[in-house]
């Protein structure tokens, strides 16, 4: 049987030291690009990557970085995405280090320290950066980088979320399906990709049935710079004549205060105007109703960012990959239904 090629093996055959062959393989910093390359493609010839392109990465230290403003504003959702990946990389022996960076650092940009003081052997970017920050990562960061729901587009690697456009065309499918003609949409575009892309699936299924989706009925749940949800300087609800009999909102937090804005204007929820969420998440009850949602399933998207991770560390030259992962429709009486 012939014996596994091992860094030693590819180091000889190049004349290199099997310090620099690991830290091409692990995409770490220290080896030059030429060399890096030079070093890859030996490796193919040799079939050391297929040979461990399925091997796990051990004792990895997994970064994860997340905005301070999205921290804010629904904390305990993100905080309960970074434990299901703890969870997740504990099992398979990985550590994971959060860093919270703060609205000043991503404005600058300033580098994370995990980035400074190389304390990770990748990166994964939760939620959504200002695109400048971004820019700063994929130029510094020295490992893998992974966006979870974040933005793939602007980052050089993996990317792991959740079916926003198939969740927001079932959840306004779901309005029209019980009858509704005038249907909204909550939350400010151009602020996140998830938002952006609820949009999408919401419009799409509007189109799709024949419906109309009038501008005046997109309400916006956040302001724009900081990107902080708003409910005294947003919510800017439609004319008494113009005023849809129902609304998505982006997220569940958001439809909890639009659902306190219309009762506060005279409203009654579901009875004058209907209302479903996203996220399957809110911080606080609201008092008398069970939001009509979309269920994120957070342990599926951790167990695919680890094993995008590990799969990436283990074969660094395979292709970019964006893993998108479905969700399901939960029940409420947030929504009249036709009888």
């Amino acid at each position: 049987m012939k014996n596994e090629v091992t860094l030693n093996d590819i180091a000889k055959k190049l004349g290199v030291s099997s310090a620099a062959v690991s830290k091409a393989l692990s995409g770490k910093e220290g080896v030059g690009e030429e060399l890096k390359r030079k070093i890859l493609e030996e490796a193919r010839k040799m079939g050391y990557r297929t040979k461990t392109k399925n091997f796990p990465a051990k004792n990895m230290t997994i970064g994860v970085v997340a905005s301070e403003r999205f921290l804010k504003e629904s904390g305990a959702y993100y905080w309960r995405l970074y434990s299901e990946i703890s969870l997740v990389a504990n099992e398979k022996g990985h550590l994971t280090i959060l860093e919270v960076v703060g609205d000043e650092d991503e404005k600058k940009p300033e580098c994370p320290k995990l980035i400074k003081h190389s304390k990770a052997d990748a990166l994964i970017v939760l939620g959504a950066f200002d695109a400048r920050y971004l820019k700063l990562l994929n130029k510094e960061a020295g490992c893998p980088l992974l966006a979870l729901d974040s933005v793939p587009e602007f980052v050089k690697g993996d990317a792991v979320t959740a079916d926003n456009i198939t969740g927001g065309f079932k959840m306004t499918e779901y309005l029209i399906n019980a009858g509704f003609e005038r249907i909204g949409y909550v939350g400010t575009l151009r602020t996140t990709p998830s938002i952006d892309d609820r949009y999408v699936g919401y419009f799409k299924a509007m189109l799709f049935h024949g419906k109309k989706a009038d501008p005046k009925w997109i309400i916006r749940d956040r302001d724009e710079e900081t990107g902080y949800v708003d409910a005294e300087g947003c919510f800017e609800m439609p004319a008494k004549e113009d005023m849809p009999n129902a609304f998505f909102c982006n997220s569940d937090y958001s439809a909890q205060i639009m659902i306190g804005k219309l009762r506060g204007m005279g409203y009654k929820v579901p009875k004058d105007i209907s209302i479903v969420g996203f996220d399957h998440f809110l911080p606080e009850k609201t008092e008398n109703i069970s939001l009509v949602t979309y269920e994120v399933d957070l342990r599926e998207m951790a167990r695919e960012v680890v094993k995008l991770l590990d799969q990436r560390i283990a074969d660094p030259t395979m292709p970019y990959h964006t893993v998108i992962v479905r969700g399901k429709l939960i029940k409420g009486n947030s929504v009249l239904l036709a009888t």
